[in-house]
């Protein structure tokens, strides 16, 4: 995954270790001037999500441990949630409320999306369907909290009604499976297509806030999976096989 802070920083995460039961999840920090450190090690970790405040904490959900932790900008971690089954997005509102989408785990779980008070406070907002399989969520400037589908749907809700699960819409849809999403300042949507099952397909769409789909951005020889809008600049992308590291040095 990968993130940006409101300064402008790029945060995002390398799993290329990730082989072994005890291998680190890697977080890599880029200051806007191009500049990379490691800013945080995970131990144990295989897949994580990313979102960032207002204030610079840097969330990080364990998909497979069900634990957030929350990194202050100084990097200083403490747990901020556990006791998730799977989650795999979340994104913050300018009020610091952190919000989680969070896998079905077939009979055993329905899935949903919680709303985090900057205290820890958990409501449920939403309980989705079985046939749900959320992948990201996204905040645009008027408030409406957008949830992509590994499906290919792109699902809105309204903060400022209750949420039920016959309360959103369809807010569009992509060929293959919604994996990514990101919104720029001028309510424009940014998702990611990973494309079938073979990769084919993989490309990056464009929707307005009317829900006007245009192919922004198609793949050529690289596979693109998350995505994230740099404050009042460019969009940035993630792909396996990224440029050549620093060595990572442990947290103390």
């Amino acid at each position: 995954d990968l993130v940006f802070d409101n300064a402008g920083n790029l945060f995002f995460t390398d799993c290329s270790e990730c082989l072994t039961p005890h291998s680190s999840l890697i977080i890599y920090k880029v200051t806007p001037n191009g500049v990379w450190s490691t800013f945080a090690l995970e131990t144990p970790y295989h897949t994580a999500y990313l979102a960032t405040d207002n204030t610079g904490n840097l969330f990080v959900a364990d998909y497979d441990h069900g634990t957030i932790a929350r990194y202050k900008p100084n990097g200083s971690r403490s747990t901020f949630a556990s006791g998730l089954y799977h989650p795999v997005g979340m994104v913050c509102d300018r009020a610091g409320n952190l919000y989680v989408a969070e896998n079905r785990i077939g009979n055993l779980h329905e899935g949903s999306i919680y709303k985090y008070k900057p205290d820890g406070s958990r409501v449920v907002l939403a309980v989705l369907s079985s046939a749900d399989r959320p992948s990201d969520l996204a905040l645009d400037t008027m408030g409406n909290l957008l949830m992509a589908d590994l499906g290919g749907k792109v699902y809105k809700y309204e903060l400022y009604t209750p949420l039920r699960r016959q309360g959103r819409i369809i807010f569009g849809s992509v060929p293959n499976s919604a994996r990514s999403l990101a919104c720029d300042s001028a309510n424009n949507l940014f998702v990611v297509d990973a494309g079938d099952v073979n990769g084919s397909g993989n490309a990056i769409y464009k929707f307005t806030a009317q829900s006007v789909r245009t192919r922004f951005a198609p793949v050529l020889g690289e596979t693109f999976l998350c995505l994230a809008v740099q404050p009042m600049a460019s969009i940035s992308t993630a792909n396996p096989n990224p440029r050549p590291r620093p060595t990572p040095v442990p947290r103390s």
